[in-house]
């Protein structure tokens, strides 16, 4: 059956309206892709024509993909901005709304809600049967993820504001906040903590770059501020034990937005925050392998597939390069803005939202065959 999809999806190229900008990547489930926007809108689509199959508003925005358990399609919606508190050592992030909504894949019906005291923003992840999140209130939530029964939560007092939960092998989670900055795993099934790591208590940006793992390294990017600029670092824990691995010092510049870090076969690639750029980097060391040009910056994350990089960026071009040595192969564009948009490979296709309100699919053959 994703053979066949694939061949399907490879046919043609589409794209289909949006009522506000996206930024979360798109996701297959039940012979549909599933897309959320910044408004709160949780549109489904059909994936090999775009035709619109059911769309539903909520009650805050969709910052993060959908997860699809069984029948059901799991949203956090809330906001990413920080509300400032005194003393200043607590923060918390989420004005206005902020649930995980569980919609059934058929027709969008509600199955479920369950009200978050902090932002729904950052993304959550399923382990275990549960959906674990961690929200802007420093709390970790654990629910059933069939019921929206309540199973667990703990309280980190890191905040998350557009980070994310990832699902680790062996029944574990982790995740990244701030205030204090750190790097938690926990148990799934209780919320049992494994292991935590420090970060420098200056470090800006761990609330917002969501964490990359490759079998038992987590991966992660933050800002130092240096006199009237900021440094990008990435930096590498081990998954087990929670002890850093490596912390490089990247470039650096004065504006400085977050940017999604990829991972891949023992290569991490990461789209400047400061120019239009894509570097890859060694996932044993952080050293640099490569460092490629683009039309404008690429903040969403890239595709790794066949040994070709697609990377998506501000200017509306889609480009392809070789995986190993950052070779230009073949780029596409559109009129969109992808800067922030992350895509995802849904078959033989990249699909990807943008800020002038779309969904695009586009067969990666097409991306690469096209030149500038």
């Amino acid at each position: 059956m994703e053979l066949l999809l694939g061949l399907v999806l490879a046919l043609r190229t589409w794209h289909a309206p949006m009522p506000a900008p996206v930024v979360a990547a798109p996701v297959a489930g039940a012979h549909a892709l599933l897309v959320g926007d910044v408004r709160g809108d949780v549109v489904a689509f059909d994936p090999a024509s775009g035709r619109r199959r059911w769309g539903m508003q909520l009650a805050n925005g969709v910052w993060s993909s959908p997860l699809v358990a069984g029948s059901l399609a799991l949203v956090t919606i809330g906001s990413p901005a920080f509300i400032s508190y005194r003393p200043s050592s607590y923060v918390l992030a989420g004005p206005g709304t902020s649930r995980i909504v569980a919609l059934r894949l058929a027709n969008g019906a509600y199955a479920w809600t369950y009200g978050l005291p902090g932002s729904g923003a950052p993304a959550a992840a399923l382990a275990d049967g549960l959906v674990i999140h961690l929200g802007g209130s420093g709390e970790v939530l654990a629910l059933d993820a069939r019921t929206g029964a309540y199973r667990w939560r703990r309280f980190v007092g890191s905040a998350a504001a557009s980070s994310a939960t990832l699902a680790l092998v062996g029944g574990r989670v982790a995740f990244s906040g701030a205030g204090p900055n750190a790097v938690y795993v926990l148990r799934a099934r209780d919320g049992a903590p494994l292991a935590t790591t420090r970060l420098p208590s200056d470090a800006l940006g761990v609330a917002s770059e969501p964490l990359a793992v490759e079998g038992t390294t987590l991966f992660g990017a933050y800002f130092a501020r240096e006199a009237s600029t900021m440094r990008l670092h990435l930096y590498a824990i081990d998954a087990r034990s929670g002890a850093l691995r490596w912390d490089r010092a990247l470039d650096a510049g004065t504006a400085a937005r977050p940017t999604r870090l990829s991972v891949r076969d023992g290569t991490l690639y990461l789209g400047s925050p400061f120019a239009p750029r894509l570097c890859a980097y060694r996932a044993s060391d952080g050293a640099q392998r490569w460092s490629a040009p683009l039309a404008a910056r690429s903040l969403g994350g890239v595709i790794v597939r066949g040994g070709v990089v697609f990377a998506a960026d501000g200017s509306g071009t889609i480009a392809a390069l070789d995986a190993r040595t950052g070779q230009f192969r073949g780029s596409l564009h559109e009129v969109a803005n992808f800067e922030r948009s992350a895509p995802a490979a849904v078959g033989a296709s990249l699909a990807i939202g943008s800020a002038t309100g779309a969904l695009w699919s586009i067969p990666f053959a097409s991306i690469e065959a096209a030149r500038r």
